[in-house]
């Protein structure tokens, strides 16, 4: 505990005498570790956050979690998180009494980053055709947080009707012409992205074969 504590060591000699030192040591390190606040406590790649302490001090050393450490005399600092990751940054700096102390966050710092792939789409249809979507997401937030996405896919038919706000839909082409299936999936944490793949649906070539009924 915090404090200051007198040391006594007490000596004696072979024929009995004693002899007696008294010292003290001061402990100014608090039994309360300060705890870290962020500006923000999640977000896309690339954005800046800024850390900070009410704790003063001197040489302080900022260590971000994701391998990139700041030292110095502030009592906050600003890093632009450049990869997705949950990130648990900390402090350790000097108080005024000159002890190391070290400071968490109470949470961790969510970066999120999208990545989408729509899978098993046929560039060619014949006619009326069914279509499984299931698409290939790869997220931070979903993947390690457990955080809800939200989806909106477009299949392109000009029908407000036909769109869909599942992960994974079915779409029924009725009429022959070209489409563009969009996806666009936007993460919690504020970060969105689109992709969309061309599909085309042609009609069949309906033929006949004339002849004589007897020859």
């Amino acid at each position: 505990k915090a404090g200051t504590y007198a040391v006594k060591l007490i000596v004696y000699s072979d024929n009995g005498t004693s002899y007696t030192t008294i010292d003290s040591v001061h402990i100014g390190i608090d039994a309360a570790a300060p705890v870290l606040n962020a500006s923000s406590w999640g977000g896309c790649t690339s954005q800046p956050i800024q850390l900070s302490t009410t704790a003063k001090g001197t040489d302080y050393a900022w260590d971000f979690g994701d391998g990139t450490v700041h030292a110095g005399s502030d009592s906050f600092s600003i890093h632009p998180f450049n990869s997705a990751g949950v990130f648990n940054p900390s402090l350790i700096f000097t108080n005024s009494d000159g002890c190391r102390l070290a400071a968490n966050v109470d949470r961790p710092v969510i970066i999120d980053s999208l990545s989408i792939q729509l899978n098993n789409i046929p560039a060619i249809l014949c006619d009326e055709a069914n279509i499984t979507l299931f698409p290939t997401i790869i997220s931070v937030a979903a993947d390690q947080a457990g955080l809800p996405l939200q989806y909106h896919w477009d299949f392109g038919t000009g029908i407000s009707a036909d769109t869909s706000a599942d992960k994974n839909t079915v779409i029924r082409y009725q009429q022959p012409g070209s489409y563009v299936i969009k996806l666009k999936v936007i993460s919690p944490l504020g970060c969105s992205k689109e992709v969309q793949k061309g599909i085309t649906v042609n009609e069949t070539i309906v033929s006949s074969i004339n002849g004589p009924v007897q020859i």
